[in-house]
């Protein structure tokens, strides 16, 4: 190539690259001039026309030469704000621009060099400072943020202490026994229940804990009657509220009384957290009673709203049944209790677990199942005398 050549290619693009500044600069102004019109209101037509003629009718080489930057810079520096995004400004922004060759296609425009890209997104101001006027706003955007912000977060402590995760036992439990045997009805009499019943006498002499009343074969109504003592007691001497049930039971977490049925939540839980004195103190309900009549492979409980500190253990899965023997006693009593005493220091989730475990590798026709909502760990051997 001779030098009369390359000095001309030289000064070619020095030209090109002038042309290009100049161009910026002028559009760069002319998206200041648009943008802060619409920060005070809509913009008027004429400034959409004048924008709309700037960037769709001028001629072939001020779009080739200063379009393309300008355009990728302000998109970029504009991309998450949220009024320039739905400006009209943008919107014009965003079409195509016209063909000049009248084939219907768009016309490539020439990549400028590293230097003169740089050198123009220097020269585009920063948009993100604009904040938008309520008239221009969108509805739907600040009617979701008016929801997000209405939300409560509970903040994570940043430590927590063995003490925080276990609930304080040092006082004796309050034990409370509905124990229906049926005894007048011969149909329903529930032999063997005796065994689980001395059982949990003899369990609970080993522990700091104070069986209340014992409840033998009440009515519906006697049963409301003992829970409303209960509603009214203060427990501030207690740690903790132990409910055994043993009985009958239907589906729906309904238990059988002598003259009808009642309904676990309703008549027995439910009381229980209407005691101020009771909040933040575990409340256990150890339920040994049928939820049905049908048979995992053989004696035969609602939940109102989502209390804390309740923990609900069912001695058998929804809608089967429960069993037991008339020589030993219920499976569901006689293991559980068991389990407590051989696994020194295990919490009573753990345990659930375990007996699940356990009825499943013996083949046991029923599943154990528990209803949590207790916020620390429970161990009974913080009962222990």
């Amino acid at each position: 190539m001779s030098d009369e050549s390359s000095k001309a290619r030289t000064r070619y693009f020095q030209q090109m690259t002038t042309e290009t500044m100049k161009t910026t600069e002028t559009v760069s102004s002319k998206i200041v001039k648009q943008t802060l019109t619409l920060g005070s209101g809509s913009p008027p037509e004429s400034s959409v026309a004048s924008n709309r003629a700037t960037f769709g009718t001028s001629s072939k080489s001020q779009r080739s030469a200063g379009y393309q930057p300008v355009y990728d810079r302000t998109r970029i520096a504009c991309r998450n704000d949220m009024f320039v995004r739905n400006s009209p400004l943008n919107r014009s922004l965003q079409d195509p621009l016209p063909s000049s060759s009248g084939n219907g296609r768009n016309q490539l425009v020439p990549a400028l060099s590293r230097t003169d890209i740089f050198e123009s997104a220097r020269e585009t101001p920063r948009l993100s400072w604009l904040k938008p006027t309520a008239s221009s706003t969108s509805t739907s955007y600040f009617q979701d943020a008016k929801g997000y912000g209405s939300a409560k977060f509970a903040q994570i402590p940043r430590f927590i202490t063995s003490q925080q995760e276990r609930y304080n036992l040092s006082k004796p439990a309050y034990v409370l026994i509905f124990h229906h045997t049926f005894k007048k009805d011969k149909a329903l009499f529930r032999k063997g229940s005796e065994y689980d019943l001395m059982l949990i006498k003899t369990f609970f002499k080993g522990y700091n804990a104070k069986i209340a009343d014992i409840c033998e074969d009440f009515t519906v109504r006697k049963v409301g009657n003992r829970m409303n003592i209960v509603r009214q007691k203060k427990f501030h001497k207690y740690s903790c509220l132990i409910v055994i049930i043993m009985s009958h039971g239907k589906a729906n977490d309904q238990i059988l009384a002598v003259d009808g049925c009642y309904q676990l939540d309703s008549a027995i839980v439910e009381p229980t957290l209407m005691n101020d004195s009771l909040k933040g103190k575990p409340k256990i309900f150890l339920v040994n009673a049928c939820k049905g009549d049908a048979k995992m492979e053989t004696d035969y409980v609602l939940t109102a709203t989502n209390k804390f500190d309740i923990l609900k253990c069912f001695s058998t899965y929804e809608g089967t049944v429960s069993f037991r023997d008339e020589t030993s006693g219920t499976t569901f009593i006689q293991t559980f209790f068991k389990l407590i005493e051989r696994t020194h220091g295990m919490e009573v989730l753990e345990i659930m677990r375990l007996l699940r475990n356990h009825f499943s590798d013996a083949r046991v026709g029923q599943a154990p199942t528990d209803t949590s909502t207790l916020t620390k760990q429970f161990y009974f051997s913080d009962l222990k005398r």
